[in-house]
């Protein structure tokens, strides 16, 4: 197991969701479940970096990512997750989930 998952519900333009993360998980591994609006974090380079040099899994939800008009997105710090591997995700495979 890793530590904790982090699920990102927000857009990055309404939170400052690395540096909430930061605080929680210092340098500790850890992973990034973006979901909902998260999602543009994964699509938004800049974004996206500023979560993956935390030392941050990412993970986007593939339903997500098709609402919002990025169903074609691939990027290779980033891994699309189905609904199912998103439970897996979180109910096995960290020790604990905090959502931001």
């Amino acid at each position: 197991m890793r530590n904790r998952l982090y699920l990102v519900l927000h857009s990055p333009f309404e939170c400052a969701c690395p540096e909430h993360i930061e605080r929680f998980s210092g340098k500790a591994e850890g992973g990034v479940l973006l979901i909902q609006d998260g999602v543009y974090y994964a699509v938004n380079p800049e974004k996206r970096e500023a979560l993956h040099k935390r030392n941050l899994k990412l993970y986007a939800l593939d339903l997500c990512l098709t609402a919002r008009g990025f169903g074609d997105f691939q990027n290779d710090d980033v891994e699309i997750v189905n609904s199912q591997r998103a439970v897996e995700l979180v109910m096995d495979e960290y020790d604990g989930v905090i959502r931001i």
